[in-house]
């Protein structure tokens, strides 16, 4: 992450760098959590190996093989954003995320997020499910119907992800994950 260097107001930054997504977006704005307090910073996307934040391993990686062989990327490595800028709050400051050049990107009208419905447990903590498993099975003696990987797997595979409609995606307020080489993190504050 760098620090944009700008004379000018940043928007003619945006402006002239991201015209792709400005007229796919129809003036909508998306959105992401970053720990930073700079006005308008220029990021690299990480579009390999990338780690997963709230989503175990297995069910990232699993996602990522379905996600290339549908859509030929693998979306989970992608930069993860939302139409609803109280969901991004989360994750750090909020910032408007704008795509620099030809960018995809995909979203479900049916999945808000992925992990959360795929797990059905508190995002980012797997010991709970863990827990609930352990107990159901020693109550009832039976094993878990899936495991974590196996049921985000399913969860994408039955979904209706698509790569259309920027603005719906964005009104949605669900994930949209953006495949794209670099982006500029316009604060909130500077809307």
């Amino acid at each position: 992450m760098r620090l944009v260097e700008f004379n000018t107001d940043p928007t003619a930054i945006i402006k002239q760098e991201c015209k792709q997504f400005l007229s796919q977006s129809s003036g909508l704005s998306m959105w992401r959590g970053i720990t930073s307090s700079e006005q308008l910073l220029k990021k690299k996307s990480r579009l390999n190996n990338r780690r997963p934040m709230d989503s175990p391993r297995g069910g990232h990686n699993e996602v990522n093989k379905i996600f290339k062989q549908k859509f030929g990327h693998e979306f989970r490595n992608a930069v993860f954003t939302t139409g609803d800028s109280t969901v991004a709050g989360h994750y750090g400051s909020i910032y408007a995320i704008y795509p620099i050049g030809d960018f995809k990107f995909l979203w479900s009208p049916s999945v808000k997020d992925l992990t959360m419905i795929a797990n059905s447990y508190p995002v980012g903590d797997t010991s709970i499910l863990q827990d609930i498993w352990n107990l159901f099975k020693s109550e009832f003696m039976v094993e878990p119907p899936e495991d974590l990987a196996t049921s985000m797997g399913r969860t994408a595979e039955n979904s209706d992800y698509q790569m259309t409609n920027l603005p719906a995606a964005i009104k949605s307020g669900h994930e949209i994950m953006i495949w794209c080489d670099e982006y500029y993190a316009l604060m909130e504050s500077e809307q």
